[in-house]
């Protein structure tokens, strides 16, 4: 498995820190950024282009739905994957028109999300070999 780049936007910082601290012991993850603020990560991605893009659906300035489409813009090969505690069924369907690749629950973090995350890697794995 390849060595990958995470971003994580989350208004909660203690969620942040613990997720960067979960996802740092695995050995399939080089790089990880982490930001409570919808402007860092969107710059993030512009110029780290990481592979996987995680973010909550509410946030204090605009949710993470409505920055879909500027990370699909400025970061067109990221998979991009909500992580929030709010699992409703118009959350996953706008995730899902605005063009998020998964949805996970943070109560089924701890069983989901390293299965959902080797998922969407296999899918950056096979794009890349795809276009070669």
């Amino acid at each position: 498995m390849k060595n990958i780049s995470v971003l994580i936007l989350d208004n909660n910082e203690r969620f942040l820190a613990t997720a960067k601290e979960y996802l740092s012991e695995q050995d399939f993850i080089r790089d990880i950024y982490i930001t409570p603020s919808d402007t860092e990560a969107l710059q993030i991605a512009n110029d780290e282009k990481p592979n996987l893009i995680l973010l909550d659906v509410l946030m204090p300035n605009r949710n993470g739905i409505d920055l879909i489409p500027y990370f699909r813009e400025n970061s067109p090969e990221s998979r991009i994957i909500m992580l929030t505690l709010w699992d409703m069924n118009e959350y996953r369907e706008s995730a899902r028109n605005a063009g998020a690749d998964n949805f996970i629950t943070k109560r089924a973090m701890t069983n989901t999300l390293l299965p959902v995350l080797k998922k969407e890697i296999e899918k950056i794995s096979f794009q890349e070999s795809a276009n070669f």
